[in-house]
């Protein structure tokens, strides 16, 4: 039983590490294009959200959701206001 705990907590893990490197590049286009302070669509920002949103039980996750939280929220305070809630239902 134990081993196959190990085995789940390591293949969830995996899954995290390959979402951060999907991710992470995205992120940083999308802060990219905030810091010059172009439009991002609210669908490109909940894409994103959602992806990150399933994965949250890794920190490094955390960190791109928070990221992604801070930069977009000029524009779509309303979205990050309701993802900020969805994280709180889900992982708090």
């Amino acid at each position: 039983m134990d081993k196959k705990i190990g085995c789940l907590i390591s293949e969830r893990n995996k899954i995290a590490e390959t979402v951060i490197s999907i991710c992470e590049p995205e992120i940083a286009a999308v802060c990219h294009l905030f810091e010059k302070g172009e439009q991002v669509s609210e669908q490109t920002i909940e894409r994103l959200f959602d992806r990150l949103l399933e994965h949250c039980y890794n920190d490094e996750v955390v960190k791109l959701f928070n990221e992604l939280c801070q930069v977009a929220v000029a524009q779509h305070p309303q979205l990050v206001q309701d993802y900020i809630r969805y994280y709180k239902e889900q992982w708090e």
